[in-house]
């Protein structure tokens, strides 16, 4: 059994734990948490709101793929097969990992916001340590990784085939528009006390 082999390596890999390490990466833990898409999604939704409601609906069909194929495999995490390796606790099984369907999702996301070079190191790094992290708390299996970083990219993929996501520059914010709106509705108001 494959998961036989893996937890010898995660358990070889456990002896380089630290203290740091061990907090670092429980904060990364709720970088995979309801509020913080939520909060990512309403931050994108008011900046580009078409690509927003394009990447709330990526997010929807990650989740729900990601928790049949979870259901229909049904294959356990690590910390499942031994208490010893889970940091922190979390429901369901294992496989297919969705926070590493997010990583993929999010972080081609910053490469087509941003324009600087930076975002690069940004978006790997995200992606890097948030799959990391998951290892590392004994929530998932390697195998669990790879299938999420697979099933992100045919997502993304599918999305940016049929609504491209890399025109964010052409699209106008919801901010941007209520400050235009406020601002002509402001000018009406004295061009009408002008005239009276």
């Amino acid at each position: 059994m494959i998961h036989e082999q893996e937890l010898i390596l995660l358990s070889f890999l456990q002896q380089f734990r630290s203290s740091f390490a061990d907090k670092f990466f429980s904060i990364l833990n709720h970088f995979d948490s309801v509020p913080y898409y939520l909060i990512l999604l309403l931050i994108l939704i008011l900046v580009k709101p078409k690509t927003g409601l394009k990447v709330f609906c990526l997010f929807i069909a990650s989740y729900y793929l990601g928790a049949l194929l979870k259901d229909y495999f049904a294959l356990p995490r690590p910390y499942h097969l031994n208490p010893e390796l889970g940091l922190v606790k979390v429901g369901g099984y294992g496989f297919p990992s969705g926070a590493a369907q997010s990583a993929v999702i999010i972080s081609n996301l910053i490469i087509r916001f941003f324009k600087n070079n930076w975002k690069w190191v940004v978006a790997l790094s995200y992606f890097c340590l948030i799959s990391v992290s998951r290892i590392y708390l004994g929530v998932h299996f390697f195998t669990d990784i790879i299938a999420g970083w697979f099933i992100g990219w045919i997502l993304v993929t599918s999305l940016h085939s049929f609504f491209p996501l890399n025109h964010f520059d052409k699209e106008k914010s919801l901010l941007n528009s209520f400050k235009t709106y406020w601002i002509k509705d402001k000018k009406k108001a004295e061009f009408v006390r002008d005239e009276n």
